[in-house]
Formats: structure tokens, sequence, C-alpha cells
């Protein structure tokens, strides 16, 4: 889920927001039958949430899916279990790029602040030669 989401100040007028239909957005590359099911857990109406069960049954699909085992149906809930394990895939190496640029912005801000430390740091600083 997105960060603003997870930001937002608990308010009478967010609150209400959220029981009007504000929901978090994703992130890039989520697969489309992952926020599908999750906007479906996040429903108004709780008689429109799936049950523990019908959870179960999905995840137990995506486990088979993902681990690439023979074992059960190939199609279930409308989706094929290498279009499943595809999409997973396709999402982890946009999340680990994800991770990488913004490990490596966090990173160089991080040397710009310890270079213009050491910058300043140095001004008054004189060095003195033993001989």
């Amino acid at each position: 889920m997105t960060s603003e989401f997870q930001e937002l100040e608990i308010t009478s007028s967010s609150a209400l927001a959220i029981c009007n239909g504000l929901r978090p957005e994703f992130g890039k590359g989520t697969p489309k039958f992952y926020k599908k099911l999750a906007y479906k857990c996040m429903d108004a109406n709780p008689n429109e949430r799936p049950t523990t069960k019908e959870l179960r049954n999905i995840f137990d699909f995506w486990d088979v899916s993902i681990g690439g085992s023979s074992y059960g149906k190939v199609e279930k809930f409308g989706y094929k279990r290498k279009e499943i394990k595809a999409a997973f895939e396709e999402a982890d190496k946009k999340y680990q790029t994800s991770q990488l640029l913004s490990n490596s912005i966090q990173l160089r801000s991080t040397i710009d602040i310890d270079d213009e430390t050491l910058k300043n740091s140095n001004k008054d600083t004189k060095i003195h030669k033993n001989h």
C-alpha cells in the first residue's frame, strides 16, 4: 500500500472518507488479482468480504502456483497457476528494483550530508606537521 494512506491522520473527516470508500492504492507492479482480493477484503459491506475459508483456498492456490507443484487444479478463481507465479515473480522484480533505487537515493543523501559536514568541520581545523 502507498505511504499516503498509512500516514493518514485519523480524524472524523478521514474516518468518514474511509466509510465512503477511500481505500489505499497499491505500489506499481502489484498483481491485479492481488489488488482485486485486497479491495474485496476492504469492502464496506462485510457480507461482500471473503470468508476465511475462501481466503484459505485462494492463498493455498497461490502457494501451490508459486511453488510450481503439479498438485491440484491448473486453473482456479479465473487464473492459471502459471499466470499467478509469473505475476508474483514480476512484482518481486519491480519491488526489488524500487527498493534498490530507494536505498540508493537514501544513501546518496546521507553521503551528501556527510560531505557537507566534513567541509564545514574542516574550515576551522589547522593541520600541523610534526618533524
